[in-house]
């Protein structure tokens, strides 16, 4: 039994495309239907065989409407079946090319050293002999073969010319629905179905009707489908379409950076916040690609704007719902927001307060050697005999807590001028500060100066000071410098003095952060949650960006603030500092940064919603709204084309046309960039957009090759 390529052997009679179907013999197989599904013109000898019996049955020629609508189902329903045998058809086909291109080396080789080529039969005994009797191949092309014979025998046959044409064309949409399902929309699906069925269908009949009967019909109608596929994807690249736009708005994006988009989109709805496609490739190319334009312009033009504006519609409520989910994580919203600040100020101040007891824990050996010890000297008479040294002395001897500690030393004792000059320390601080009743810089002066006096003379052996005394001062000095100063002077010492929940937070969060400055903040946080557990520090952060959302969502005149997401975003996290320092609050508190990775990718997704092109100026809009409303009704229409002598009928036919497939064109766009899978759909359109139409028809009609060419004769 022959194969497709015997068609090219010389003298064949009749043989065809089908002959590559042959299968050997299978037990319990009905052979003889085998053979006969698979032999030349089977399909066309059956379409005509039930021609001519449907004609004797019911005495008249088919009508050609009947004939197209029940040509075009049974194509369709072929053609589901073959594009789901595809990947065996080609698999057969490969292996006629095989064994025909063996078979004739073999007969040439035999000629050239005297012999004879052997005949069909030998050639097919020797087939069988090679190949096992029951293998999983023969069991495929069986059942292949077995489904061929149900369809030939149970499928509707054309019965007119048109009719073929249908069933042509029918056999290539279920492959080309499949391709259509990645369009943006169910218009351009339907427009891609019909590029991909309905030309190629046509063109491939026609050059099989030119051909019928020849050799070259297989090959002519898999040229056929070719120019057909061809035309299509010409147009489909020329043609100014929504895709076209999509495609030249996205041309500078690269794969990795769609793969982003793709990532950002899909983290952006199970946050909470779902994203269109323009604002995910925008966020992630910094703004190279223009279609947040495209998005503006669907957003004001009238047609697309319902979509988008019913999208838009819900952002504010879903951000709002968001970050409220994403704060709960950090701690719950206090009931008494107002006494946040003064605890976690309270908190501060016991934190720089133990690190000054850690300082004197570290001094204590050297002082307790220094406070026995008598300072003889003239110079320190005069200094003690000094007005504000004597009260400072006086409240000393006199004080019930103090006094007893210290009345068994004399007063030129190390430990009594100690004593006494951290009192006039003190007195000088208090009297120097505006803010307290008392206010007086002068008597201020006169303690800082007395105090500094008495201690230089008491720390300088030279002046009969004692040596101890000086090193224990030296050394809490340098102390206090390295370990006390530069808390007090940064956000620990912020928090110590702060007078309120606000600027509680602005200490901890401050608007215009200092470079470098996060990993001094995360220190602070955690020396108070150190020093007092149940400080409110986490419940602080929260009120503090709470407060901050809620001025960023401020309404608007026209209602809800729909970039109010962007705008907090920007307040909390947009500069990298800003970002820096929220990670390191964050690691801080108890939770232990866990809610890091969701307050990233929060900021990442609200980010990416300040992307949106503001719509700007309606003008041009609104004049396409006043066309439309202005639009000459039927009677307006045909009293202004009798005046014109027709010509407006022209005019408005193509105004209208334009109309239509601007708002086609608006609503593609406006379903592509809300869906859920937006980017994915724009980088499928990127890539036709992007590939060579002659590249694409060689591939469409490579799929449909294995259906086009079984239809030839």
């Amino acid at each position: 039994m022959g194969n497709f390529f015997d068609q090219f052997d010389s003298g064949s009679t009749g043989a065809n495309y089908f002959d590559q179907f042959d299968a050997p013999e299978a037990p319990k197989m009905n052979v003889k239907a085998l053979e006969w599904a698979s032999q030349p013109g089977v399909v066309r000898q059956f379409k005509a065989e039930q021609e001519q019996l449907h004609g004797a049955t019911e005495g008249r020629g088919p009508s050609f409407a009947g004939d197209v609508a029940a040509s075009l189902g049974s194509g369709v329903l072929r053609g589901a079946a073959e594009t789901a045998m595809a990947p065996v058809t080609v698999k057969r086909m490969m292996e006629g090319g095989v064994d025909w291109a063996m078979r004739k080396g073999d007969g040439l080789v035999r000629t050239i050293f005297g012999g004879a080529p052997l005949s069909e039969d030998e050639w097919n005994a020797r087939l069988e002999q090679s190949q096992p009797a029951h293998g999983l191949d023969r069991a495929v092309n069986g059942v292949q073969d077995q489904t061929r014979q149900q369809m030939n025998a149970g499928l509707y046959a054309p019965r007119t010319t048109p009719g073929k044409y249908a069933d042509a064309v029918g056999q290539l949409i279920p492959g080309a629905a499949m391709m259509a399902t990645r369009a943006p929309s169910l218009m351009s699906g339907a427009a891609q179905l019909i590029g991909d069925a309905v030309g190629p269908g046509l063109a491939s009949e026609a050059a099989g009707q030119m051909t019928e009967g020849t050799a070259l019909e297989p090959w002519a109608r898999a040229a056929g489908a070719f120019a057909g596929n061809l035309g299509a994807a010409g147009a489909r690249s020329y043609l100014p379409s929504a895709d076209r736009s999509v495609a030249r708005a996205t041309a500078t994006v690269t794969p990795q950076q769609f793969q982003a988009a793709q990532d950002l989109q899909a983290r952006a709805a199970v946050f909470g916040v779902p994203l269109t496609g323009p604002e995910a490739l925008s966020q992630v190319t910094s703004g190279a690609t223009r279609l947040p334009d495209l998005l503006r312009v669907v957003e004001n033009a009238p047609g697309g704007n319902g979509t988008t504006n019913a999208f838009f519609a819900q952002r504010p409520q879903q951000v709002r719902d968001a970050v409220g989910r994403v704060l709960d994580t950090l701690a719950p919203q206090d009931a008494n927001p107002i006494t946040l600040g003064p605890r976690v100020a309270e908190a501060a101040q016991g934190a720089l307060e133990g690190v000054q007891r850690d300082i004197n824990r570290q001094t204590r050996p050297l002082y307790q050697a220094a406070e026995p010890q008598i300072v003889n000297n003239p110079a320190v008479d005069a200094a003690t005999a000094a007005p504000a040294y004597v009260a400072s002395l006086q409240r000393l001897r006199s004080d019930p807590v103090l006094g007893p500690q210290y009345a068994h030393l004399p007063d030129n004792s190390v430990a009594v001028i100690d004593a006494v000059t951290k009192d006039m320390q003190a007195q000088g601080r208090t009297l120097a500060n505006s803010s307290v009743a008392g206010f007086n810089p002068e008597r201020a002066a006169a303690y800082n100066s007395g105090a500094a006096d008495a201690r230089s003379i008491a720390r300088d052996p030279a002046q009969g000071g004692v040596q101890a005394y000086d090193d224990a001062l030296t050394q809490q000095a340098s102390l206090r410098a390295t370990q006390l100063e530069p808390l007090e002077q940064g956000t620990l010492g912020s928090l110590s003095k702060a007078g309120s929940t606000r600027q509680a937070y602005e200490a901890v969060m401050p608007r215009q952060p200092l470079v470098g400055g996060a990993q001094e903040i995360g220190d602070a946080l955690t020396r108070i949650i150190m020093s007092d557990p149940n400080a409110p520090v986490g419940a602080l952060v929260r009120q503090g960006m709470a407060d901050v959302f809620d001025q960023a969502g401020r309404r608007l005149q026209g209602g809800l603030n729909q970039y109010a997401g962007a705008g907090y975003a920007k307040a909390i996290g947009g500069t990298d500092q800003q970002r820096d320092n929220l990670r390191a609050v964050l690691g801080a508190l108890p939770s232990g940064g866990a809610s890091v990775p969701s307050l990233d990718n929060a900021l990442d997704v609200l980010a990416a919603t300040g992307t949106r092109a503001p719509k700007g100026s309606a003008t041009a809009f609104n004049s396409m709204i006043q066309d439309e409303l202005s639009a000459p009704g039927v009677v307006g229409a045909l009293a202004t084309g009798v005046k014109t002598g027709g010509l407006s009928f022209l005019r408005n036919a193509g105004d209208a046309a334009r109309r239509a497939a601007f708002g086609r064109g608006l609503n593609d766009l406006a379903e592509l960039f809300v869906s859920p899978d937006s980017v994915q759909r724009i980088q499928a359109i990127a890539e036709r957009g992007a590939a060579n139409p002659l590249v694409q028809a060689i591939t469409q009609t490579g799929m449909q090759a294995p259906i086009v060419m079984q239809n030839a004769q």
